[in-house]
């Protein structure tokens, strides 16, 4: 991931979290009335985002299978029945990359 990337992932993350866990908690109208609100449909175009780079970073790693670390993360979830989707690997990976975030 560039450091551009890297920019782009956490702000697009900042402000998901922001409208998601914040705003929303603070005001459950915000779920059924979001969509007239500007800031909630940029949050959605946020995770978008994100997903969107995540199933790039997936569709990256499958073309370089060969070059993984075996017991990585990404192996893990790429490889684990658990998941059958790439959407189910795709938000399982945003999850670690959060708590990797929050914890670093």
């Amino acid at each position: 991931m560039s450091e551009h990337e890297k920019q782009f992932f956490v702000s697009e993350m900042n402000l998901a979290l922001i409208e998601y866990d914040q705003k929303t908690a603070a005001n459950p109208l915000r779920n059924v009335f979001g969509f007239l609100l500007p800031e909630r449909r940029r949050a959605n175009a946020a995770v978008a985002n994100v997903r969107d780079m995540v199933l790039k970073i997936m569709n990256e790693y499958r073309k370089k299978d060969n070059y993984s670390i075996d017991g990585s993360l990404i192996q893990l979830i790429m490889k684990s029945d658990v998941f059958p989707t790439d959407l189910e690997k795709a938000t399982e990976l945003v999850n670690f990359l959060i708590a990797g975030h929050d914890t670093t």
